[in-house]
């Protein structure tokens, strides 16, 4: 499941109750469908430091869940958390800057456009996160071969360089002394 960036595992994981299962499993199949990997393991800090982005299925069977509550409020925490309330939309105490889309009358329909919006978010997060993690790695190994003569300036024309006056002569102090009378 690595796309070349060390030990990256899934794209997008999904935080869902078992009686939100049939849902969580249409967007995923979504995601999938739109080539981004989906995290099929438990969500501990490694599969979250990892993936790109994740989806919390927030509906009235997963706020009576302790288990679902802890491990979205991670997920959320964590900065690459998406919600997509599928009915009374979480308070935003509970979600910080997280953002919350709507989908309590999605039926389901994958071209359904109430969809787009979450779709962008995630797939920002994934880009972004992607990018973080991609400039952890080191980069020598791809810019082998690469040499470049830039300039230094932001405009693309380097400022020109000032003219050295040639050296001067340096004469021995008794010498100066002479000439002088």
């Amino acid at each position: 499941m690595s796309r070349g960036l060390g030990d990256v595992m899934a794209d997008v994981l999904f935080v869902f109750v078992r009686e939100d299962a049939a849902r969580a499993q249409a967007l995923a199949a979504l995601f999938a469908a739109a080539d981004h990997e989906i995290g099929d393991g438990p969500i501990d800090n490694a599969a979250l430091e990892l993936c790109g982005a994740s989806v919390v299925l927030w509906s009235r069977s997963a706020i009576g869940s302790k288990s679902f509550l802890a491990t979205a409020q991670r997920v959320l925490d964590s900065g690459k958390g998406v919600v997509a309330s599928l009915g009374q939309p979480p308070p935003a105490w509970v979600v910080g800057n997280a953002p919350i889309f709507d989908l309590s009358r999605w039926t389901g329909d994958s071209d359904d456009e109430v969809l787009d919006p979450m779709f962008m978010a995630v797939d920002y997060r994934v880009s972004t996160n992607r990018d973080v993690l991609a400039s952890d790695q080191p980069l020598e190994g791809n810019l082998a071969g690469w040499v470049a003569d830039l300039p230094m300036s932001p405009s693309g024309v380097d400022a020109p360089r000032p003219e050295v006056a040639p050296a001067q002569e340096v004469l021995p102090l008794e010498e100066i002394r002479r000439k002088r009378g």
